[in-house]
């Protein structure tokens, strides 16, 4: 089973750094359009980003996600544009059905609203796909 070469590692990093710069950035444009409306203003507290997570999705999406969506795209032998944002929908998805499933099981007082909590990770689902297009567009997997 192929792995993340020596060789690769670098340019892994560099495009992890930059697809979550991408990502980061398009989250925040977002974030500050859907802060303009009146909805968002009535969000629970439990969906706002803390401070300093844009700091832990930069050091995340460069040394945890990348050299794992490089492995698997060296094991499917190609990087690009679909392989990526189809990875990045994957993850996206996975993390929101365990959202749902952990916001399930909270305590009935500190429960947030279904509807909340999938509109909250539909939109980091949107930066998962965002991410993982652009990692699998600048990524190229070396050949064998």
């Amino acid at each position: 089973m192929p792995g993340v070469s020596a060789l690769s590692l670098p340019l892994l990093l560099w495009c992890g750094l930059a697809a979550s710069i991408a990502s980061e950035w398009i989250a925040g444009v977002g974030a500050t359009l859907l802060r303009r409306s009146e909805r968002s203003r009535s969000a629970p507290r439990l969906m706002s980003r803390p401070r300093g997570s844009t700091l832990v999705a930069l050091l995340t999406g460069t040394f945890l996600f990348a050299p794992l969506y490089g492995w698997i795209f060296e094991w499917a032998g190609r990087a690009d544009l679909t392989a990526g944002a189809a990875l990045g929908a994957a993850h996206g998805l996975a993390v929101t059905a365990w959202s749902i499933w952990a916001s399930r099981r909270a305590e009935p007082r500190v429960r947030p609203a279904l509807r909340d909590v999938i509109v909250h990770r539909a939109g980091r689902t949107a930066i998962r796909v965002l991410y993982g297009a652009t990692l699998g567009l600048l990524y190229v997997v070396p050949a064998p």
